[in-house]
């Protein structure tokens, strides 16, 4: 489960900039569907793609990443 800890650890960092609470590992089918609905946004062709900023690399990068992370889930879910 290290992708999903990493993705988590990630998310919590960013959370802590804009003053959002932490979000905590999950592990019941409920909390990882929540989870898995906020992946599901960032996997949206104009978040992987940064709005057309983002170069085909790093869009590959994320999928595969998000990918493995959505995996871990489904797997709690």
């Amino acid at each position: 489960m290290s992708a999903l800890k990493d993705y988590i650890k990630q998310r919590n960092a960013w959370n802590g900039l804009f003053g959002e609470k932490p979000m905590a590992m999950p592990t019941t089918p409920k909390e990882a569907e929540a989870v898995i609905f906020i992946v599901e946004g960032e996997l949206s062709p104009e978040n992987l793609w940064c709005d057309g900023e983002a170069s085909p690399a790093h869009v590959r990068r994320e999928i595969k990443r998000l990918g493995a992370v959505m995996s871990e889930l489904e797997a709690i879910a």
